[in-house]
């Protein structure tokens, strides 16, 4: 018999959202635009949420806010709370083995669109006779793992939380520009941000845009 792996899914991860803190309003639509904005992304996320996370988003005060709220809703059988913004809409479902693992304050936004089955044998069932008893064997096989397919999928890694995922790119907020990116990390920029033109300073990037560093610059 031989056994095929994915070696689980944090790994295929492609993008990093990093908590400066605990996660607040601003960081909840900061990912869902950078989320649900992209070439290879649908209008349906689901976030898989260790539980420190998932308490921090509840005692966010919605009714503050017009264009996001609440509602019940049913993904793959399991009941879960839907969190709706002008980008799209977010399944929040509580996650135990993330806090198992030490991973209570970080969660895993998985766009459903993106969601792969790959298989190398299909699902086979058969009945076998059992040598010496009056019974039957019901066996059935399927060799396959679940993949993550596309960029649009955000590990959001917890505040002080020793979770960062090799090689994928960073997503921040943030009122300035890091000193030393890597490519294809994303800022979000929360307060203008100059730079000096033939000895002048000028305008860059306003308030509010969402930058990508391409190598060499942003």
């Amino acid at each position: 018999q031989w056994d095929y792996f994915s070696k689980g899914l944090r790994w295929q991860f492609k993008r990093q959202y990093d908590l400066a803190s605990k996660i607040t309003f601003a960081d909840l639509i900061n990912l869902s635009m950078v989320k649900f904005t992209g070439f290879n992304t649908s209008k349906k996320a689901i976030w898989l949420l260790g539980k420190q996370l998932l308490n921090d988003i509840q005692n966010i005060d919605m009714t503050l806010y017009k264009n996001v709220n609440y509602t019940g809703d049913k993904v793959f059988g399991i009941e879960c709370t839907k969190i709706h913004t002008v980008f799209g809409d977010i399944d929040l479902i509580h996650d135990p083995t993330l806090d198992a693992l030490g991973y209570s304050n970080c969660g895993a936004l998985i766009d459903e669109a993106g969601l792969v089955r790959y298989y190398m044998k299909n699902e086979d069932a058969k009945t076998e006779n059992v040598n010496g008893e009056e019974a039957k064997r019901e066996v059935v096989m399927t060799i396959d793992c679940l993949c993550l397919k596309g960029y649009s999928h955000i590990w959001v890694n917890g505040s002080k939380a020793d979770s960062s995922i090799p090689g994928a790119a960073k997503v921040t907020t943030s009122a300035t520009l890091p000193e030393d990116p890597e490519i294809n990390d994303v800022v979000v920029l929360t307060e203008d941000v100059k730079h000096t033109v033939n000895g002048a300073e000028k305008l860059w990037f306003t308030a509010g845009s969402v930058v990508t560093f391409n190598g060499s610059t942003w």
